[in-house]
């Protein structure tokens, strides 16, 4: 709307915007309220799977029938996913639902929704806290996987790092050999290409689709010649920025603090077994979109909204398959 030339226009757009965002605290603030109730005493769900349960509830069972490729796009909100997902199915991918759910499954972060306790916890199959090497270790060793992996083939799991082609360019030619290779039961990827962006203080809108995610396409392309199937989910989503307020918080992160001073009536306090144990047993999360409490950055997470705490979990086939 400030782009806008036409004044007119532009305040019918502020006007819009102003609305949308009313609409959307009330929901968030519901969202939270409950989300603090689940996580005193999670409950079981069809359609919403904690992130450490993934593995077991959703990949096992794939992978004792098909090869299966996990690909973890860290950072990845409903709105990335959604920009996303037709990009795919032009690309010869289908989506397949879980026919006892009625609709696409959730991961529901670990509490706070950051990389270091949800991806973990994602990548391990168990609620815990840790870098690349801990994920690693984790999904190799994960009881479920090793028993629908041959002998000698344990589950893999790449980062990054591991990820780039020769001299950083395209993708390593390792990674897609053990892809293409059907006898690779398990494989895994994690790509930081969201997370990434929301590092940087500049504010370039990213139009998220194969085109823009280049090595997800040629990914995707050694999977469909394995026959694998595809699990595309995240760690946790984002808010973006749009003039949050700051309040500034040092012994905490993004969009969570410890409960050492009294909080706002944007925030909630969370405790019980979803509060990843390294952080301290209660923790302050904002429910609005509107306070941050790191530097400014293209977005944030760590927060109490559905936009950080849900993210898509969803399964494809390449349709010759």
């Amino acid at each position: 709307a400030v782009a806008e030339s036409v004044s007119d226009l532009a305040h019918a757009y502020r006007a819009l915007l102003a609305r949308v965002s009313e609409l959307r605290d009330e929901e968030n603030r519901t969202f939270a309220t409950e989300m603090v109730k689940w996580c005193a005493a999670p409950g079981p769900s069809i359609s919403e799977i904690p992130v450490e349960s993934v593995i077991q509830k959703v990949v096992v069972p794939i992978a004792q029938g098909h090869p299966v490729l996990v690909v973890v796009l860290d950072g990845m909100s409903y709105g990335v996913f959604r920009s996303l997902a037709p990009g795919l199915s032009a690309a010869g991918w289908k989506e397949l639902g879980p026919g006892d759910a009625g609709r696409r499954l959730s991961a529901v972060s670990a509490v706070p929704s950051v990389t270091e306790a949800s991806r973990a916890s994602l990548l391990c199959g168990a609620f815990t806290t840790g870098g690349s090497a801990e994920e690693k270790a984790g999904f190799s060793k994960h009881p479920g996987l090793l028993a629908a992996c041959r002998s000698g083939r344990p589950p893999l799991l790449f980062h990054k790092a591991e990820l780039a082609g020769p001299g950083g360019a395209g993708v390593s030619p390792t990674v897609l050999d053990r892809i293409e290779k059907p006898e690779n039961r398990v494989v895994g990827l994690v790509l930081n290409a969201v997370d990434d962006h929301l590092l940087k203080g500049d504010q370039l809108h990213v139009e998220w689709s194969l085109a823009t995610l280049q090595p997800l396409r040629a990914l995707l392309e050694a999977a469909a010649a394995a026959g694998r199937i595809v699990v595309l989910t995240s760690d946790h989503g984002h808010v973006v920025e749009r003039e949050l307020d700051y309040r500034g918080a040092s012994d905490g992160g993004e969009r969570w603090r410890p409960l050492a001073s009294a909080t706002h009536a944007d925030e909630v306090v969370v405790e019980g077994p979803r509060v990843a144990p390294s952080f301290g047993e209660r923790l302050v999360l904002p429910w609005s979109e509107r306070v941050r409490y790191g530097q400014k950055k293209n977005g944030y997470h760590g927060g109490a909204t559905p936009q950080e705490m849900l993210v898509p979990l969803s399964v494809w086939t390449a349709t010759e398959n």
